[in-house]
């Protein structure tokens, strides 16, 4: 069961995510808390390699990283976090892929802050 001080964030859909650099959509944080989870839908076509991102807040690189553990297509996992990432009221994350793979899927994104 999850705690009831968790809220959900969802992104659009990112197209291109294999690219190195390739930036998903900007999401704005209503409430201040911290990152705990990102879960991800992979659409379009398969990916073809583990790809990993930054996070970052506020245009900037926070140092923690997340890493999309399947090789799917049509499919949900939880990505793996590597830190901590503090939000406040206003700010805003957004995802940079470092790169991988060789087809193009479209990555759909939620974010879990935990108050």
């Amino acid at each position: 069961m999850r705690t009831l001080n968790d809220y959900f964030i969802d992104g659009e859909g990112t197209a291109g995510i294999q690219a190195d650099g390739a930036l998903s959509n900007i999401v704005c944080v209503p409430d201040a808390g911290r990152l705990v989870g990102i879960v991800a839908h992979v659409t379009n076509s398969a990916t073809t390699a583990i790809i990993t991102f930054d996070v970052r807040k506020n245009a900037v690189d926070t140092g923690v990283d997340c890493s999309l553990p399947i090789l799917a297509k049509r499919a949900s996992a939880v990505m793996n976090v590597n830190g901590q990432v503090i939000v406040q009221t206003g700010d805003y994350l957004r995802l940079q892929s470092n790169g991988g793979g060789g087809n193009t899927p479209t990555l759909y994104i939620t974010y879990i802050i935990r108050r």
